[in-house]
Parts: structure tokens; C-alpha cells; sequence
């Protein structure tokens, strides 16, 4: 996609709320394309984000405002995003094909069937999708259905309330990301391409068609589950693990044969699953349940209630999608991953030590490292890998790209990993290098050093100023 200036555009915010860490991005329409005059990374308060929810909005919107102060970040327009298995619902279903009216009319029932939640207590919006190539007979049409809990958006606006800002949009998350790291027009010649971007809790793949999304799913298996792995390997803290990983952790190519053999059996490594090949059960092609992280809602400013103070936001907000054309194949799967799972994915490999508790950080080496996070890794590929069959099943082909983000991605080695497992190209993002950079807050070595954890942040910013 490329970028250009609007002038009727002023500065935005980009915010981007993850369980670890909050990255900020402002972006400014310019004569030559959009410019991102600030970046910003901090870390989440403690207790205010819990499985992808804020539990404290006032503690989290203190951090957001401290960091908008240290990021030298001035505009208070902002757009975020939001996500949860539990709370957030985005659905493609099929219907015959209908008019607005009639469609509106349809679509009240159609919210009872396909969440999870009262109807009563959620925000929901709808759009028919248009595609450059339907995957739908003449007589059918998809509308993409998003629903969320209307307490998690109240909290989610209570935050930006409280860090001053002035909530403009707050949007679906896997079209916000391939702003910046698709850069191709929405055309029928176009390529696809999966991003796969590896978060704190989850990592989120969104295989794009024409530049639209064309299949979304959420995995259980991220950063975390990699420091789990290092904590519970060496008898060490969870921060010491992060860190660990963040200095030392590289992928060992000569090992991982090794480590596969041992761990990549079905059925174990704290998966259910009634087939052979492992991992997560992904239901026929024809079944009309999904989920994306991530809402669409209106491009008017969102407003306090007149009779309601902003320290007791309760908002009641319309959603409106904004013209976001994306696509759901449905993935049902329920699982929770526990402390514990790290521990069970360890296996004695000879020489390896990753079994021995070590109490000093130094002494453990890049290779205990590797063999204490390859299982977690290849559970990811594994899981990525099914996904990739399985829209190859849907659509009669691969995507011809990867690209891969996340502070996980920086790990030295993983993109020419998941390249040699998944059989087509894949690169790490490089989303600042389709923008122009000018952060006071943040060097140029800073700045390469963490683009991979902005795809969002950016893409959330610049949402009205790129070309359609």
C-alpha cells in the first residue's frame, strides 16, 4: 500500500495496548506521504491488562498518558484497537443475497446465533463484503458481523479517556497491520501474503487476497510461552527469562531435527486433539464460525455522555466497520494454556542441561536456550503450518509470502526457520521503511532496532491516511 498526505487529515495517535507493552505511534499527513513524527514503547502496568482485558483502566491510562509525555507525542486524537477470545466476536457469515434493509433487519437475529454473550450487553456493527473475485455464488453474499462485550469497551474507552486522549476510531486489528507491511494495491493480479505477528499471549495470523483478509486465526502460543519455557527450564524469574531471551535467545538450525523428533507427536504437549497430525482441530470448510481480534467503529469523535462524568465512563457506541473489507474462514477451537505447559514441552536431550536448574544466567548457553524454547517454536510452526493447509484447502493455493512480527520475531534465525517449515518465503516486517521516520524520542538505532513491534501502532495511526 502506499501512504500519501491528506489535508484534511490532522495528526493521530496510533495506540497500541498489549499485555507487556504499550507501543504509541503519531502520524502527521505530509506533502509526501504520511510522517511518523513520534514512537514509544513502555512497558503494561502490572494487573491492568489481563487475558488481552483491562481490569484497570485509570493505573493503565496513567501509563499511556506518561508515555505520550516521554514520546513528546502532542496530538490527543487517537485510534487503538481491541481484542479477546472472550469478549470480541468477528464473523464472515454467507447469506442470500439481500438489500441494506433487508440485511439489517436480518443481522439483529443473526448476533443471538453467533455469539457468545447476551445480545443485550454488546456493541455490534456489520458490512457486507465486496470482493475483487467472490468466493461466493451469485446468489450468496458475505457480510462480516463484529460484536463486543460492551464492559470491555467501556473499559477499553475509560483508559484513553483517562491518558487525555480523544478516541477517534478503535479498529479491526489484522486490517490496521497490513497497512504498513502490505505495499500492493487491492487489485485482482495482486499477491497474498500471511502476516503473522507473535504478541505476548497470542499470535495472530491473517492471510491476505487482493490486499483484503481472507483468513484470520488466533493461537495460544507467543512470547510468553517462551519465557515460561526458560523460567520453569532453568528455576529462574519470569523477568530474568525475558530478559534471557532477549540477549541470547537464536534459533540452532543443526538441532532442530532433534528437537522435532522429540516433541512433535500427537496428542501431547498439552494439546487435545482427535486427529493424527496434532495441534488444534479445524472444523470443515463449510462451517460459518471465526474469530479476529479487533473492531471497527465510527469515524465520528466518541463523546462522554453528557450526564455521566468521564472518571465513570459507561459509553454507548454504534460500531462502524469504516469500509474495512475483510474476510473470516471460521476456526472454533477452545484451549487454555497453563503455567505449566512450558514445563511438560521439555524433553532431556543428551548434553543438553535444560533440565538442571541454574542460579547463575551467565553459565546457560545459546544452545539450552534453543532446546528449552524449540518445542514451544515448533508447536507454533506446526499450528501456523495448519492454518496455511488449510486456506490452501479453501482457496487452491498458498500464500506466496510471510511476513513475521512481534518482539518474538527478532529472535535471531526464526524467519529462515519458519521459511525451511512452511515451504514459502518468509521475512521478518520492516513497516518504518514504507513511512518517513521523525522521533525526537527514540534514535535511528532505536528505531531499527524495534520496528518489529510497531506494525500496529503504525498502521492504527496513518488509518486515514493511506490510499484506498
Amino acid at each position: 500500500m502506499s501512504l500519501y498526505g491528506n489535508t484534511r487529515v490532522g495528526p493521530t495517535v496510533g495506540i497500541d495496548i498489549g499485555s507487556n507493552q504499550i507501543k504509541v505511534a503519531e502520524a502527521r499527513p505530509g506533502r509526501d506521504g504520511a510522517q511518523i513524527t513520534a514512537l514509544g514503547v513502555a512497558p503494561t502496568p502490572p494487573g491492568t491488562v489481563e487475558n488481552d482485558t483491562i481490569v484497570n483502566p485509570e493505573l493503565l491510562g496513567q501509563a499511556i498518558k506518561d508515555l505520550l509525555r516521554e514520546s513528546r507525542i502532542s496530538t490527543n486524537k487517537s485510534v487503538s484497537s481491541v481484542s479477546g477470545q472472550s469478549s470480541v466476536v468477528v464473523r464472515i457469515i454467507e447469506m442470500p443475497k439481500m438489500t441494506e434493509e433487508e440485511l439489517d433487519k436480518t443481522m439483529q437475529w443473526e448476533v443471538e446465533r453467533h455469539v457468545p454473550f447476551a445480545a443485550n450487553e454488546v456493541v455490534m456493527d456489520f458490512q457486507a463484503i465486496n470482493r475483487p473475485v467472490p468466493v461466493t455464488d451469485e446468489q450468496n453474499m458475505e457480510v462480516l458481523l463484529a460484536v463486543a462485550q460492551q464492559d470491555v469497551i467501556n473499559n477499553h474507552v475509560k483508559t484513553l479517556f483517562a491518558a487525555g486522549l480523544e478516541p477517534i476510531a478503535i479498529e479491526v486489528e489484522q486490517v490496521a497491520i497490513s497497512r504498513t507491511l502490505l505495499d500492493t494495491p487491492k487489485d485482482e493480479n495482486n499477491d497474498s501474503a500471511v502476516i503473522i505477528n507473535i504478541g505476548s499471549e497470542d499470535t495472530e495470523i491473517g492471510i491476505y487476497q487482493h490486499g483484503l483478509l481472507a483468513f484470520p486465526r488466533t493461537i495460544p502460543i507467543a512470547g510468553n510461552t517462551l519465557t515460561r519455557a526458560l523460567s520453569d527450564s532453568f528455576n529462574i524469574t519470569t523477568e530474568e527469562a525475558e530478559q534471557l531471551k532477549m540477549d541470547k535467545a537464536v534459533i540452532i538450525p543443526e538441532r532442530v531435527s532433534l528437537i522435532s523428533n522429540s516433541t512433535l507427536i500427537p496428542g501431547i504437549n498439552g494439546f487435545q486433539n482427535d486427529d493424527t497430525t496434532g495441534g488444534f482441530d479445524i472444523p470443515a470448510a463449510d462451517d460459518d464460525i471465526g474469530f479476529i481480534p479487533g473492531l471497527g467503529f465510527t469515524d465520528s469523535p466518541i463523546q462522554m455522555p453528557e450526564d455521566q462524568p468521564a472518571d465513570n465512563a459507561d459509553p454507548d457506541f454504534d460500531i462502524d466497520l469504516g469500509g474495512a473489507q475483510t474476510t473470516s474462514i471460521p476456526l472454533d477451537f477452545d484451549l487454555d494454556i497453563s503455567d505449566n505447559q512450558a514445563a511438560a514441552n521439555t524433553v532431556e536431550l543428551e548434553d543438553s542441561g535444560i533440565n538442571e536448574a541454574s542460579s547463575k544466567i551467565e553459565e546457560i548457553t545459546e544452545t539450552n536456550i534453543f532446546d528449552a524454547i524449540a518445542p514451544s517454536i515448533m508447536d507454533l510452526i506446526s499450528e501456523i503450518r495448519r492454518s496455511l493447509d488449510y486456506y490452501s484447502g479453501k482457496f487452491s493455493s498458498l500464500p506466496d509470502t510471510a511476513i513475521i512480527c512481534g518482539g518474538t520475531a527478532k529472535i535471531k534465525g526464526l524467519d529462515q526457520l519458519m521459511q525451511n517449515e512452511l515451504g514459502i518465503p518468509v521475512k521478518a516486517a520492516e513497516p518504518i521503511k514504507s513511512v518517513t521516520i521523525s522521533s525526537n524520542a527514540l534514535s535511528s538505532g532505536d528505531v531499527e532496532e524495534v520496528a518489529a513491534i510497531f506494525p500496529l501502532s503504525l498502521g492504527l495511526a496513518v488509518r486515514d491516511m493511506i490510499g484506498e
